[in-house]
């Protein structure tokens, strides 16, 4: 349990407790594991604390980007701002060594797949790519 001072409305500071969610955590585990980069880390806690039904489907989403697009895969993690609205949406990352032409047209597909699971959730997720190589072997 992490502490967050306030004040109250007599001015005194009193401390509350704010509530870490287990699962986050565990959902952060299972992406580096999978050897995804996190770019942001705790931006990407936030996030996920916030949806958490989207971040329950994130490793899968991760997981099948992977099989997809093969081992030498790389696939970052990030959350993006948008400057005009402020809004804010996960970004996953899709970086292969060769795109070939068929390659957005593998990137819709496995959005597709997770739609139904993802329907009524907040937050977004979108799988892209900046198609730059991968930066090397710590993202793979």
């Amino acid at each position: 349990m992490k502490r967050r001072s306030a004040n109250n409305s007599s001015g005194a500071t009193v401390q509350k407790r704010t509530k870490r969610r287990p699962g986050v955590s565990r959902i952060l585990a299972q992406l580096r594991s999978q050897k995804v980069l996190l770019t942001d880390p705790g931006d990407i806690r936030v996030y996920l604390e916030k949806h958490t039904r989207l971040a329950r489907h994130v490793p899968a989403i991760c997981e099948r980007a992977r099989a997809e697009f093969g081992p030498e895969t790389e696939l970052e993690l990030k959350v993006c701002r948008d400057m005009e609205s402020r809004d804010r949406t996960l970004a996953l990352l899709v970086r292969v060594l060769s795109y070939e032409a068929d390659f957005m047209n593998r990137i819709d597909r496995v959005s597709r797949e997770f739609d139904d699971a993802l329907y009524g959730a907040s937050g977004f997720i979108f799988l892209t790519s900046n198609f730059r190589p991968p930066r090397g072997s710590d993202g793979v």
